[in-house]
């Protein structure tokens, strides 16, 4: 999510107040409705959920984010650590090579 400086884990303050619990409210439900079988109306997709990983609310999460994200330099995406992590993410989850 979005920080700027002063606070936080990675020295930022969340700027959008509860948008860490709203991703984790979005993947819990695209997880549920997601998963309903063919008959049901549903579609199979594997559903890979990063958020657990990544936001482990440990001692821990302040050094994953940082290895694995450029949050520190204002850019929420992965960094090629945190792309490994999510590509290992998703063959556990949802099988492959």
């Amino acid at each position: 999510m979005l920080y700027r400086e002063g606070e936080g884990p990675l020295g930022g303050k969340e700027l959008l107040a509860g948008s860490l619990g709203l991703a984790a409210l979005i993947n819990t439900h695209e997880e549920e409705a997601y998963s309903k079988p063919p008959a049901e109306g549903g579609f199979e997709p594997c559903i890979a959920n990063p958020y657990p990983k990544f936001n482990t609310k440990n001692r821990l999460e302040p050094a994953h984010l940082q290895a694995w994200t450029n949050m520190l330099t204002g850019d929420i995406h992965p960094t090629p650590a945190g792309y490994k992590v999510l590509a290992n993410l998703m063959k556990h989850d949802c099988g492959g090579e």
